[in-house]
């Protein structure tokens, strides 16, 4: 004898299945807003020297952190917040995952491929999770936040300057 749906919802089978689908669309949801690979210019990351202050465009292939002009760059995921850009987090990686980028790049590069064939292979290997959650590390912009695993973020701890949710996110 089957059940209504009012009591499959009663003995929460029905209910909890729901939830975990909410929950499944909602980490999906938030997957491809911060991930990096699905903007236009997959060759360009924008990049802060100042804690977060400001940022400015650069180059995919400059793993952080790293010096500009005297300082130390970290990459900056700018999102929006009604109509406005600001720097919701930084990310940087950590020594291990930098040489390993830094090493497939300058190989990719000797070995003549193509300027396609070199952003396949570094975008690629950034979303390795070895890379993209165990080689990366996480913070809110100001001095007082401290980095962590990329793992251990939770974006709902990015504060917008009105205190709304982030719009979306803002590619080079």
């Amino acid at each position: 004898m089957s059940m209504s749906v009012r009591e499959k919802l009663n003995k929460g089978k029905l209910g909890l299945g729901i939830a975990v689908a909410f929950v499944a669309i909602a980490v999906g949801i938030l997957a491809y807003t911060f991930w990096p690979a699905h903007h236009a210019d997959a060759t360009s990351l924008y990049y802060s020297d100042d804690d977060g202050q400001s940022f400015f465009k650069g180059s995919v292939y400059k793993f952080p952190p790293f010096d500009h002009n005297g300082k130390t760059a970290d990459e900056a995921v700018v999102l929006i917040d009604r109509g406005s850009d600001f720097v919701g987090f930084l990310v940087r990686y950590t020594p291990e995952a930098q040489k390993k980028l830094t090493d497939t790049y300058n190989q990719a590069v000797n070995n003549n491929l193509s300027a396609k064939e070199i952003q396949h292979e570094i975008l690629t290997l950034m979303h390795n999770p070895e890379i993209s959650m165990r080689g990366q590390e996480v913070k809110l912009p100001g001095s007082g936040n401290k980095w962590m695993p990329r793992s251990a973020f939770n974006p709902n701890t990015i504060k917008t300057p009105s205190g709304d949710l982030p719009e979306g996110s803002v590619f080079p």
